[in-house]
């Protein structure tokens, strides 16, 4: 459970390197690479922080069409949360870890079969109806459980 929540991160020094290059697209370092730069040493910064040490105003705009379209080829992201019981949202940078979640194929095709094989046993449309919806349940399309 604890990937649901992604987790702020700080980069390394090759991984800052990479994402610079990513973000200057004419090799000078304007709004989006500040913000990296600041963002890579530190996380859970307000737009008012970012926004006093790298002189950009909108940093959402900036995140948004400068920072994490060019970020696509990488496992990073930048993104904000709003933390419980304050006004504020805090700008991070994110990895994305779903590549690297644990396999769960064999247990999918294995459960599959299983249920294949109830519905193939079964003689009454209800019971096939319940099947359905579970299968639709648990690919998440919809469905009871």
């Amino acid at each position: 459970m604890d990937n649901l929540i992604p987790t702020p991160v700080t980069l390394t020094a090759d991984e800052l390197k990479d994402v610079i290059k990513l973000v200057s697209v004419r090799g000078a370092e304007y709004g989006a690479a500040r913000i990296c730069r600041l963002l890579a040493s530190q996380h859970s910064l307000t737009a008012y922080e970012i926004s006093e040490a790298s002189d950009i105003s909108n940093v959402s705009d900036m995140v948004l069409r400068c920072i994490n379209p060019r970020l696509k080829t990488t496992d990073l992201y930048v993104a904000c949360e709003k933390p419980p019981h304050s006004n504020d949202v805090r700008w991070s940078f994110y990895r994305d870890w779903a590549d690297n979640d644990p396999d769960w194929s064999d247990l999918d095709k294995r459960l599959g079969a299983e249920l294949v094989q109830e519905i193939a046993q079964t003689q009454k449309p209800e019971d096939a109806k319940r099947y359905v919806q579970r299968i639709m349940a648990m690919s998440g399309l919809g469905g009871s459980k």
